[in-house]
């Protein structure tokens, strides 16, 4: 157990929620959604601690048909690199059609 329990850890987080609702095109009889949560971290002055998380949900209907992609893009660091997972799935109605995954590293050139 600890003896001395921290009250605070110097952690900050923001967290981004969207909703944009259902957009209906009357014109061409389309109806469109987005959807985003995004969640960004740090702690104190561990600048390495930096995190970015985002997840969106967009989607297309007309009809029977409908279709939405989903992706989630992770950002972190170290002190020599930042590192980016970013992950598509592409549904057909509930049929996933397509799915990538990506995966970098970028030096961070003194940043």
């Amino acid at each position: 157990m600890d003896r001395h329990p921290r009250l605070a850890h110097d952690e900050s987080t923001l967290d981004v929620v969207k909703d944009l609702g259902v957009v209906h095109l009357d014109d061409i009889d389309l109806s469109m959604s987005r959807r985003s949560h995004e969640t960004y971290k740090f702690t104190a002055d561990y600048f390495s601690s930096v995190r970015g998380d985002a997840h969106w949900v967009i989607g297309f209907e007309r009809g029977g048909w409908s279709t939405r992609t989903v992706t989630r893009t992770v950002l972190t660091c170290t002190p020599e690199d930042f590192h980016v997972h970013a992950q598509l799935d592409a549904y057909e109605g509930e049929q996933r059609i397509a799915a990538k995954t990506w995966t970098r590293v970028i030096p961070r050139d003194l940043i």
